[in-house]
């Protein structure tokens, strides 16, 4: 389910504002989100996770 809410997250970026490729990409991503939710009980289980530097200056937030 990651890998497959990661593709259409890239698709949806690709896809015209509004295409029938845009509002199948979000559907499928309120699909995904739904069903991650009702199996672990976080709908965000797959979002995608901040990236930082191990030396802490890719705006890690202060107090993490």
């Amino acid at each position: 389910m990651e890998e497959c809410r990661s593709a259409a997250v890239r698709a949806i970026t690709r896809a015209p504002i509004g295409s029938e490729g845009a509002i199948a990409c979000r559907e499928l991503l309120t699909v995904l989100d739904n069903l991650a939710g009702a199996l672990t009980g976080d709908h965000r289980r797959f979002w995608s996770k901040p990236h930082y530097t191990p030396e802490g200056g890719g705006g890690r937030p202060v107090g993490d």
